[in-house]
């Protein structure tokens, strides 16, 4: 950061008098600690907590994948909020179709000790059915 400064901008919404950080928490951090003067941040109109809660896991996950339940069930909840269909959900999220089924399916169709048996083992998600 001393050198470049902050290279990812932060994503945040207007809420009040303020902005909500959706995510960047860590830069933020790095960039209050480094005393940066300003840090690049994208705002974007306001969106509902469905859609912030997707947009962290998007966020989080191309570091590291999320864990498929918390994944799905946001997937579930933004479907479901934005009346969106499973073909849009996978263009938006750019995953399989087929990824998307899968995760609506395990909260949608399947009882807790499925979920909890994919939850143990995100690679058993295909074998749910």
């Amino acid at each position: 950061i001393e050198g470049t400064g902050i290279l990812q901008t932060l994503l945040v919404t207007p809420v009040d008098d303020g902005y909500r950080l959706i995510f960047g928490e860590k830069r933020l951090r790095c960039g209050i600690e480094e005393q940066l003067p300003e840090l690049p941040c994208l705002s974007v109109a306001s969106v509902s907590e469905a859609t912030i809660r997707l947009l962290q896991l998007a966020e989080n996950s191309a570091r590291t994948p999320a864990p498929i339940l918390e994944e799905a069930a946001a997937i579930c909840e933004a479907m479901d909020e934005q009346k969106l269909s499973i073909r849009n959900m996978a263009r938006l999220l750019g995953k399989d179709k087929s990824h998307i089924e899968e995760c609506v399916n395990l909260i949608k169709k399947y009882d807790t000790d499925i979920q909890n048996m994919v939850s143990a083992r995100a690679d058993s998600l295909r074998h749910a059915r």
